[in-house]
Parts: structure tokens; sequence; C-alpha cells
């Protein structure tokens, strides 16, 4: 499946990635696997880079979605560890 944007998206993915420069690992990760699945269709180049430290944990997760109001828009996620390090938990969820 191809996505097609617009300007719209293009300044949400500018000023997102301006967005994950304040805030947590945890949370920078979800997004740029968001954005990487956006852009790429795959996390696989996400997934093969240097994992950062504080996530080499073995850890289960749940990764939730909101809209721009702050409305639920989805979760998902595991309560026992499915993968090799929180990093990827994340990522995949």
């Amino acid at each position: 499946m191809k996505f097609f944007f617009d300007y719209s998206y293009l300044f949400y993915v500018n000023s997102t990635k301006a967005l994950i420069k304040e805030t947590s690992i945890h949370v920078k990760t979800a997004i740029e696997a968001v954005l990487e699945y956006l852009e790429h269709q795959s996390t696989k180049q996400l997934e093969n880079s240097d994992i950062p430290e504080e996530l080499k944990v073995i850890k289960s997760c749940f990764v939730t979605l909101k809209t721009g109001k702050g409305k639920l828009r989805g979760c998902i996620g595991t309560i026992k560890p499915k993968y090799k390090n929180l990093y990827t938990e994340i990522i995949r969820n």
C-alpha cells in the first residue's frame, strides 16, 4: 500500500520531529516508528539502528495513540515481553 500526503501532513511530520527532541526516549521511539512506517511501509531500518541503553531491557509495553485533540485513537501492547528488548516492543506495538 502506498500513502499519498498533502502539505498538512508534511507540516505535521516536521512539527512532530521537532517535538521528538523534547520528550522521553519511549515516546520518541514510538513516534519515530509511526513516521518510519508511514514513510517506508516498514520499520526494519529503525529496528536495525542502534538501541538506546535504557531500552535494552526486556519489558512489555503499551503504545497509546491520541488525536490532535487528545482523544483516544487506539492502544496496543502486551502484558508479557514478546521481543528481545523494550526498543523492539515499542516499535512493533
